[in-house]
């Protein structure tokens, strides 16, 4: 038998703390009403975020909002005794553990934990699961997870706090002064767990992972929230009080009055006072998600699981997501559903281990976490995330004077909003072309780039909502973004679209030149355009063999083709009574594979993207059309109740099919 201590010191610094509130808990009466999900970027002075550096101190702000009022506020870390009870070798070659680990106060609560170790012997991911209280994952399963390498620790969460209201035992009658429900019981009998696999040399310590179904979901989803050195959490099945959404049920969920009356001890004593009154509780559950963020996130579901209430677990991720991105994270959360009963089976087994093999071990995997079986359900929040990137630098496109200015349009400005009108920052004036470049983060940087062309219908470019908006989400897939601040208004002796075409085929030049230096691709360097955007880009696209400009030096030796384009509700490609293209879009077997989308009830006419498709097709150029029925003009990326919002998925599954967000291979360099 063998005995192992893991001190007060390591008790001492793990990651789970008790939560000391740092505001009082307000009365039901004195809270706000919030119907759609709180924005999480909101300080408690009521200004916003606008930087990633102010995040920990929001994180903990919402810590304790979630432990305050929902979960109740968790006791220190104990020491934990660790007692060897029997081992096995398995027919695999992999080694099977017995454990019990001795925990509370003096060691009073004796957890029964199950240890897979995988045969090699270099340090292990290891997934962590709480449910050994229902029984051992199956063999087909504990299989899988060791032929891919992960260690697979099973442990009985119900030591830790009894499944039944009042029932003797656990960790919660030992300490009398904690006010905390069983689910922040087991997420702090997680955290003791993880204190004493952290001391295994055969654990990576890098690559913790936390699961469980239902509420052991719920369980492993709020200890991955408090415990940051959990790098992966995968709640399953965890609906209300989980990964699902207070404010926004679908028919025949779970909701807070129907979880309450049958376990209302896995809560705060107090949580009962929002029943009926979910629209005071200050947080939601895609702020718990947010807790998670920067390190990894990933959600598996059942469609058919509607007591989970799987369209509310949608809206929480949509919404958390939003936080993962601001930090840089996008590509750390993710969700997966199936059909199917509720249980955390092979398919969820198997997300989940891609996703791991793909965030923690680096490794490409076909399996897709952003695939949304709701599309048209309405978005329960009404914020985004403030705007939070910066160009890492700004260049002027020409050396000198660009072709053909006089200096009699006046200076660059922002023009004021006027009533009523959508909230747009509306640059004009522009005499002085750039381009501003947003690579993606490092650590998931495909090496692809896009040149963003805002549209504004050639006489304003609309900055945040077609450019800035637009390199944040590219830079979330992997893609670097970089915007063209083209030439407007219109000049007066000049079809409207010259000038811009010459900055946007020196931009392309430039750009492909400075490939090397700024380690993208040079042969997957795109353009992306919005409106009058969507035109630029197709002109460009179509033009790459004749430039609109004298040449100037050795940039414009380079080639401006783009290597792809998407078009998006594009305007003015059409020719006379809608029929045709216009005559500057030469569609030749030559111009590059083209995304598009338009909607029927776009005032531009969906016919500018019908025809283009078309005209590719008759080429034989690839090209992917997407057009539905509702849905307007200038919506950008900022979402709304119309399935044309969906259409960066769409996107972003095209590129994906062309191989463009592939790692970089050092050809591409």
């Amino acid at each position: 038998m063998c005995w192992i201590w893991i001190g007060v010191l390591l008790a001492m610094v793990s990651a789970i703390k008790p939560a000391m509130a740092a505001e009082s808990e307000k009365p039901l009466d004195q809270l706000p009403r919030i119907k759609s999900l709180p924005d999480p970027f909101l300080l408690p002075d009521g200004q916003r975020i606008t930087s990633p550096d102010q995040w920990p101190s929001q994180r903990r702000h919402l810590q304790d909002l979630a432990l305050a009022y929902e979960y109740g506020n968790p006791p220190a870390p104990c020491a934990v005794k660790a007692e060897e009870t029997g081992s096995k070798t398995l027919d695999s070659g992999a080694t099977e553990k017995q454990m019990l680990l001795h925990v509370g106060p003096e060691g009073q609560i004796a957890v029964h934990l199950v240890l897979t170790i995988p045969k090699t012997s270099r340090p292990h991911p290891v997934i962590v699961k709480g449910d050994l209280c229902w029984g051992r994952v199956k063999e087909d399963i504990v299989s899988e997870v060791i032929r891919r390498g992960y260690m697979l620790a099973e442990f009985d969460r119900t030591d830790f706090a009894p499944d039944k209201n009042n029932a003797p035992g656990g960790v919660r009658p030992l300490y009398p002064d904690a006010d905390w429900g069983t689910i922040a019981a087991w997420a702090w009998g997680f955290g003791r767990v993880n204190d004493y696999l952290l001391t295994r040399d055969d654990v990576d310590a890098s690559k913790l992972i936390n699961t469980g179904h239902s509420r052991g979901g719920k369980a492993a989803l709020l200890a991955g929230a408090l415990d940051t050195r959990v790098a992966l959490t995968v709640p399953n099945g965890s609906g209300c009080g989980g990964a699902g959404c207070y404010r926004d049920q679908a028919p025949k969920s779970e909701d807070i009055a129907a979880i309450l009356k049958n376990f209302p001890y896995w809560f705060k004593s107090d949580f009962h006072q929002f029943i009926g009154h979910v629209d005071r509780l200050p947080i939601d559950q895609h702020e718990l998600r947010a807790l998670v963020a920067p390190r990894a996130l990933l959600t598996t579901d059942s469609v058919d699981d509607l007591w989970a209430n799987p369209p509310g677990t949608e809206q929480t991720y949509l919404a958390a997501r939003e936080v993962f991105e601001f930090l840089g994270a996008g590509n750390k959360i993710g969700i997966h559903y199936r059909h199917g009963k509720h249980d955390q089976n092979e398919e969820d087994f198997a997300a989940l281990l891609d996703f791991a093999d793909h965030v923690l071990l680096g490794k490409s995997v076909m399996t897709q976490f952003d695939r949304l079986p709701y599309p048209t359900w309405p978005l329960a929040r009404n914020w985004d995330a403030p705007l939070n990137l910066k160009p890492k630098l700004v260049m002027d496109i020409w050396p000198g004077t660009a072709p053909g200015e006089k200096g009699n349009i006046g200076a660059e400005m922002i023009q004021p909003m006027k009533p009523g009108e959508k909230p747009v920052e509306r640059i004009t004036n522009v005499t002085k072309p750039t381009i501003s470049f947003y690579p993606a983060p490092k650590d998931h940087n495909t090496g692809a780039s896009i040149v963003i062309c805002p549209g504004g219908g050639y006489s304003i470019l609309a900055w945040d909502l077609e450019g800035e908006e637009i390199a944040k989400w590219l830079n979330s897939i992997g893609v670097n973004g970089i915007i063209l601040k083209y030439r407007v208004p219109k000049r007066p002796d000049e079809p409207r679209y010259v000038p811009p075409l010459q900055d946007a085929q020196r931009a392309l030049s430039l750009v492909r030149s400075h490939a090397q230096e700024w380690n993208l691709d040079p042969h997957r360097i795109g353009m992306l355009g919005f409106s009058a955007g969507g035109h630029l880009a197709a002109a460009a696209s179509t033009n790459f063999d004749k430039r609109a400009y004298e040449t100037i030096d050795a940039v414009d030796q380079v080639s401006c083709r783009p290597d792809f384009a998407v078009l998006i509700y594009p305007a003015y490609l059409t020719g006379e009574d809608n029929k045709g293209l216009a005559p500057e879009i030469r569609v030749t077997a030559q111009t590059p594979p083209t995304f598009l989308v338009q909607t029927e009830d776009d005032p531009v006419k969906v016919e500018c993207s019908v025809n283009m498709f078309m005209a590719l097709r008759q080429a034989k150029v690839p090209a992917e059309l997407h057009a539905y029925t509702t849905g307007g003009h200038g919506y950008g990326l900022r979402p709304s109740d119309h399935p044309v919002s969906e259409w960066p998925q769409r996107c972003a599954d095209w590129l994906k099919s062309r191989g463009l967000l592939d790692q970089q291979t050092e050809s591409g360099k």
